[in-house]
């Protein structure tokens, strides 16, 4: 299927196999003209060699750069930015320029603020002004570039459920899916049994034969939390126990598999 969207590749988390200033050209290779990164180093800010190194990388690639993450810590080890984090302000307001910087020489205009965690002991309205604060200071700096300061409230521990008065009928799920891809022109199924999930998959290739559009199932299951996570595929976070045994997946797939509760 043809459509005009724009692809970005993510290089922090895709093509990892490869050392950093190697993905571009692999992401080159591989048929993408356009890539993002979150903050490319373990530091705030980086030294000379460094900032040239990378925007080299990516130019010699042939790619643009379209998104940079502002330094948001260390992502593996739980940390989620510092843009709220009085402890580390001086470091936040020391990598704004350097981010900025690298962004004016490749052209990359959409700078992205991950807010972080809320810190114990700290009141949320004094981690709240100083991200304002913050803000205000990068969005300054990426106007003089002609950029956008985009605001991500990435959190360690993920809440998205919420009781939406506007879809009663996903309760405390959240997030009305169907209306969000519908919203974005696409076509969307919901399923609460797992005997529907076959037709429901029929369905939607019907649909897409007959719009030209994608289509979205979204299956209710039971309610999962702590999802597991992390920045590699071979370097996962499990918050729970993994299920080792068929008795361990949620009833409705169970169900839908046919497998023993064993």
């Amino acid at each position: 299927m043809k459509h005009r969207l724009p692809c970005t590749v993510n290089l922090s988390i895709l093509f990892t196999e490869l050392p950093l200033l190697e993905r571009p050209g692999a992401a080159r290779a591989a048929g993408f003209d356009a890539v993002e990164y979150w903050w490319p180093y373990a530091t705030a800010v980086p030294t000379d060699a460094e900032a040239d190194a990378f925007v080299r990388a990516v130019r010699d690639a042939g790619v643009r750069l379209t998104g940079l993450n502002f330094f948001a810590g260390d992502m593996p080890a739980g940390d989620r930015g510092l843009v709220s984090w009085p402890a580390r302000a001086a470091e936040f307001r020391d990598n704004i320029n350097a981010t900025v910087a690298i962004g004016e020489q490749l052209g990359c205009r959409s700078f992205n603020a991950p807010y972080g965690n809320r810190i114990d002991g700290i009141p949320p309205a004094e981690q709240d002004d100083l991200a304002v604060e913050h803000l205000a200071l990068a969005a300054r700096a990426a106007e003089r570039v002609g950029g956008t300061v985009l605001l991500e409230p990435l959190d360690y521990c993920v809440q998205l459920s919420f009781d939406n008065i506007n879809a009663p009928e996903v309760g405390g799920y959240g997030v009305d899916h169907v209306k969000v891809a519908e919203g974005l022109g696409c076509k969307a199924i919901r399923v609460f049994e797992p005997d529907r999930i076959a037709p429901a998959l029929a369905e939607a290739k019907k649909l897409m034969a007959e719009h030209r559009v994608p289509v979205v199932v979204e299956v209710i299951l039971e309610r999962v939390t702590n999802v597991s996570m992390g920045t590699e595929l071979d370097d996962i976070t499990e918050f729970e126990e993994l299920a080792t045994r068929p008795g361990h997946a949620p009833a409705a797939l169970r169900t839908a598999l046919g497998l023993e509760l064993s």
